[in-house]
């Protein structure tokens, strides 16, 4: 049961006071017969004009109006503010997120008209990485805060890019898990980005609505889930992070815990590589079209396009690193922090 919400809901009490809670907040001053729980126990939250209350096991009432839209039930919320929670300027957006100098953040990539002005503002920082036959490609970065996140009991997982309509968080009824090689519990209907067991690289795991759990199979005598490359169709995340990760790596998923975001297209196919210096790369089937290129595998899973250069300087920004083969080295351009996509 809900209680009136600074009697914004109800009209009869539109001349009752608002006493405060025990943690500061409004709230409404009812009959106790009224009252589903004692009032100290009432959760407030303050929005704008509103003041939303209600008891530890009522569900959540709607949300007040201007930052955020959300169901019925509270259990999908999408950003309205802050230019729905995107970099302001460029279109096209994929984003996930990062660690970035120890702190969460999230990244995302977008393109502008060629010469055009870049994006950024309302906290988004947008070097400019390169210049495509699409437009100017720009990665804008912003920390991670509360704001990224609705302002209601639960725990929260987010999605953010142009697919879906802005910043888009769905509430779990548990505290959000990072993803498993092992059978955990999840919804019927769900898939997730998991390690293939061919390539090592991207596959996805069904739910079974029979257990209630990712499906599973034996492995070397342990129940592990049944990652499948063909189920992924060829697919990764929906971010620049997974063109660039030929492997399977959980932090280019487009959620914290590798779930396929229902609201999406279920992944992309990356795009033909370019194959130039710094472009992503099929270390199975190299892609590099320089003379002496070889695609890079990093520490970090990254693969990326490198130029020989033990005969020619670097251009900025790289460096020249020796590298290993199957058999022998070679010299190649690195960029100096040992990424491309970011």
């Amino acid at each position: 049961m809900l209680v009136p919400l600074g009697c914004l809901l109800l009209a009869a009490c539109a001349n009752r006071s608002l006493p405060s809670t025990t943690d500061g907040a409004a709230a409404p001053d009812v009959e106790p017969d009224l009252l589903p729980c004692p009032a100290s126990q009432l959760i407030c939250h303050s929005g704008g004009e509103h003041t939303i209350c209600y008891c530890p096991d009522a569900a959540p009432p709607p949300p007040p109006p201007g930052s955020w839209s959300c169901d019925e039930a509270i259990t999908v919320c999408k950003k309205l503010n802050d230019n729905h929670g995107l970099p302001p300027g460029g279109s096209n957006w994929t984003c996930h997120l990062a660690t970035v100098d120890g702190a969460s953040t999230w990244v995302c990539h977008g393109h502008t008209p060629t010469g055009s002005t870049p994006p950024g503002g309302n906290g988004w920082t947008c070097p400019m990485v390169k210049t495509e036959p699409v437009g100017d490609l720009f990665r804008c970065n912003r920390p991670d805060g509360t704001t990224e996140k609705p302002p209601y009991p639960g725990h929260w997982v987010c999605v953010k890019g142009t697919p879906y309509g802005g910043h888009l968080c769905t509430r779990k009824d548990k505290p959000v898990q990072k993803p498993t090689l092992y059978p955990a519990p999840c919804k019927p209907g769900e898939r997730m980005w998991c390690d293939g067991l061919v390539y090592d690289g991207w596959g996805q795991v069904e739910c079974d609505p029979a257990t209630g759990l990712w499906r599973a199979k034996t492995v070397n005598g342990k129940q592990m889930i049944d990652c499948s490359e063909s189920l992924a169709g060829g697919k990764v995340p929906d971010t620049l992070c997974a063109c660039y990760s030929f492997f399977f790596n959980p932090s280019c998923c487009e959620r914290i815990d590798c779930v396929v975001p229902p609201e999406g297209a279920g992944g992309q196919v990356c795009a033909k590589s370019a194959g130039e210096l710094c472009d992503y790369c099929n270390p199975m089937s190299p892609e590099c079209v320089e003379p002496g290129a070889k695609c890079i595998v990093t520490n970090a899973s990254e693969t990326f396009c490198g130029r020989e250069c033990a005969t020619l300087p670097c251009p900025p920004g790289h460096t020249c690193t020796t590298v290993k083969l199957k058999i022998g080295t070679t010299k190649q351009c690195i960029p100096h922090d040992f990424s491309c996509y970011y």
